[in-house]
């Protein structure tokens, strides 16, 4: 299998987090409530874990894949769940129904808030297009989520200098806080919960 860099190395974890913060953490509502709920320092000491076991779990992942030439998802499942694979795939429909449902919701609103059009027709237009790039297969789904995570890294960096530009001394005063090492554990749990 003749694979390039891009393909061997970063399309993976592109894939990957496209599909943890667009199924995941694509409104914000779950990093204010998972990180940010102890304030700046408790939320990036709780993102720096959550970011490790992410890490760990792919990692594991892709060498139990590597190990065992599992090149394709069922076999995957199979081997990882035995039979137990089968109700595996029925709860991950339900979740994808839920994630597909929350994405489509938050879709509709933002097209609202921006266009001033009924929410509706943002949530016919998110599911109409995610339906269109599943129906031309895994090709497309890869470029489309690679593009997606440049444009991604572009906006989270375009925001961070933006923020930290115009709200500089407010950053540095939320972080001058004094950190109670204690309430640390409440985090944790949380991120358990992820």
């Amino acid at each position: 299998m003749n694979m390039t860099l891009f393909n061997k190395y970063l399309l993976p974890g592109f894939i990957f987090q496209s599909l943890i913060i667009g199924g995941g953490y694509g409104t914000g509502r779950e990093l204010v409530e998972f990180f940010l709920s102890e304030g700046p320092v408790y939320g990036l000491i709780n993102m720096a874990v959550a970011t490790i076991i992410w890490s760990l779990v792919l990692a594991v992942c892709f060498e139990f894949s590597r190990i065992g030439s599992h090149f394709e998802y069922r076999s995957f499942l199979k081997d990882l769940l035995g039979k137990s694979w089968i109700a595996y795939e029925y709860l991950y429909l339900v979740g994808l129904v839920l994630v597909v449902s929350v994405m489509g919701s938050a879709a509709g609103e933002i097209f609202s808030e921006i266009f001033g059009v009924k929410e509706i027709v943002g949530v016919i237009i998110m599911m109409a297009l995610v339906g269109l790039i599943v129906f031309y297969g895994t090709q497309l789904v890869e470029k489309v989520l690679s593009i997606w995570s440049i444009f991604l890294y572009a906006a989270f960096i375009t925001m961070f200098v933006l923020v930290f530009k115009i709200f500089n001394n407010e950053i540095s005063a939320a972080f001058s806080l004094t950190i109670r090492w204690a309430k640390l554990g409440h985090g944790r749990y949380k991120i358990c919960c992820i």
